[in-house]
């Protein structure tokens, strides 16, 4: 999107090829797998070599996405808490290490797969989805001294003040219930059972 004026049809075109996507996911894994569809789609497979490369794909998309996201993010440290491009090496090692230990600290405190996508998505997707783009939209009108259309201010109205908080709040409350009633059932974080 190169012109600020295609915003909408960048917003309205991309929201549909989501909704298609997740509707098309969801009715094929209900089809074939009715309510016992696993949080975790990979655990669905049949064993055979065709899940041990799904799970080896997804490690790789795992892999993938902690450098791409953790580039930025040490980029960020290194510039604001260290001295920039002069870094020693010695004290970039440290940062990486640290960074690299929060995220296991992270995936322990929340072991079950189910429970930390349901807070990621709570807590990212919700306001990159339903809480930014409306946000984004009215912010650049308003920079350019537009009005916008009746349509647009209802849809991003209910996207704004209705669907972003409900799906925020419902959203992390069930994710952190799951999450409880994981702990109770297997054990506290950092648990060994048997």
């Amino acid at each position: 999107m190169r012109d600020p004026e295609h915003w909408p049809r960048s917003v309205y075109f991309s929201h549909s090829i989501m909704a298609t996507a997740y509707g098309v996911t969801a009715i094929v894994g209900y089809y074939f797998q009715g309510n016992d569809v696993p949080a975790y789609l990979p655990a669905g497979l049949p064993k055979g070599p065709g899940k041990v490369i799904v799970n080896l794909l997804v490690a790789y998309h795992v892999l993938v996405a902690y450098v791409i996201n953790n580039v930025p993010l040490m980029l960020m440290f290194k510039r604001r808490f260290l001295r920039g491009k002069e870094t020693p090496l010695s004290q970039h090692f440290l940062l990486a290490v640290g960074i690299l230990w929060c995220a296991w600290l992270l995936t322990n405190l929340i072991p079950f797969f189910e429970d930390m996508v349901s807070i990621i998505g709570a807590l990212c997707g919700s306001p990159i989805m339903l809480g930014l783009p409306p946000l984004f939209y009215y912010s650049a009108l308003k920079k350019k001294g537009r009005t916008m259309s009746r349509f647009d201010m209802i849809m991003c109205f209910i996207l704004f003040f209705f669907l972003f908080p409900f799906t925020f709040f419902a959203g992390m409350i069930s994710a952190f219930k799951s999450l409880l009633e994981n702990w109770q059932q297997n054990g506290p974080p950092f648990t060994c059972r048997k």
